[in-house]
């Protein structure tokens, strides 16, 4: 009663931006989504500044049978790159995913969409993408690939899996970094350099994937028998890993340890010219010492 005509139906939105079909697929309430449509909302209408349509927004498979139903544009993609397929897969709906797939739903968008397997976190599903013809080289806007999302979140067996489908490990996304520079574990930097990575590789700011902060110190053993350079020098920072990770307090005292003992240079100073041994005293970490004895055996002044 309060809705007057189709326009009326289609043009209010709430103070967020949404239309009213948007905000109830949101809501998985599939009951007022029905009823939305067959009083005359539009599936495929935009809302938030975003330019979202109902099926880039809901994460309900009903919803998404609903919307697909009334003939919802299953390849349509708002603002910051979301297609249905990929918001299903996101949000861990494999049945909206397949049933998506099976209206047609693109596995290799157009641009600037983001191609669905950056957002894939099952195995199997990975591999029906790729048997529907995904492309596991695909960027997004910003040049991340799968294989970076994948190495990113730690996960080896489908990082494995992209590399075996072809993946190129040397690739770089728009700062520069390569899917070594998101390794975050000594199994995943053996994977990748196996397969051809590049352990010299710097991205935008002169960094190679030791200057990633928080690594493990299996991580940094790992790149340094890679053999990612140590002395290399931020152009960003002004600073090598090793001055970078002690001026982190949130940095492990071991993994400081590794690249002090692999050779790199204890001599250089950061621009405001602290040296590696101030920066160690001024650490509050229990092995504050142990990183000072070692500076000292390898000759820091």
């Amino acid at each position: 009663g309060v809705l007057q005509s189709v326009e009326d139906v289609n043009n209010k939105r709430l103070s967020s931006g949404a239309t009213l079909l948007i905000d109830a697929a949101e809501k998985g309430d599939v009951f007022l989504v029905d009823k939305l449509l067959r009083v005359g909302a539009d599936p495929n209408g935009r809302g938030y500044s975003i330019n979202a349509v109902p099926l880039t927004r809901t994460q309900s498979p009903a919803v998404v049978s609903s919307l697909v139903g009334a003939d919802a544009d299953v390849n349509v993609a708002d603002d910051t790159g979301t297609t249905p397929l990929s918001r299903a897969l996101s949000t861990g709906n494999d049945f909206g995913a397949r049933l998506l797939l099976s209206k047609g739903a693109a596995v290799v968008p157009a641009f600037p969409a983001d191609p669905p397997l950056l957002v894939v976190r099952d195995l199997a599903m990975a591999q029906k993408l790729i048997e529907e013809g995904a492309d596991v080289n695909q960027a997004s806007a910003r040049g991340v690939t799968p294989l970076m999302r994948a190495v990113g979140r730690n996960d080896e067996a489908l990082a494995r899996f992209y590399i075996e489908q072809g993946a190129d490990v040397t690739l770089a996304d728009a700062d520069g970094n390569t899917a070594l520079h998101a390794a975050r574990s000594a199994a995943m930097v053996k994977l990748l350099c196996e397969a051809g990575a590049e352990p010299a590789a710097v991205n935008a700011k002169g960094e190679t994937a030791l200057f990633d902060i928080l690594h493990t110190p299996d991580t940094v053993q790992a790149m340094v028998q890679a053999g990612v350079p140590l002395n290399v020098i931020s152009s960003a920072s002004g600073m090598t890993a090793l001055l970078s990770m002690l001026s982190d307090a949130r940095e492990d005292d071991a993994s400081i340890l590794i690249l002090i003992r692999a050779g790199a240079d204890v001599q250089l100073r950061t621009p405001k010219g602290d040296t590696a041994l101030s920066l160690a005293q001024q650490r509050k970490s229990k092995r504050r010492i142990a990183l000072i004895r070692a500076l000292l055996q390898r000759g820091a002044q």
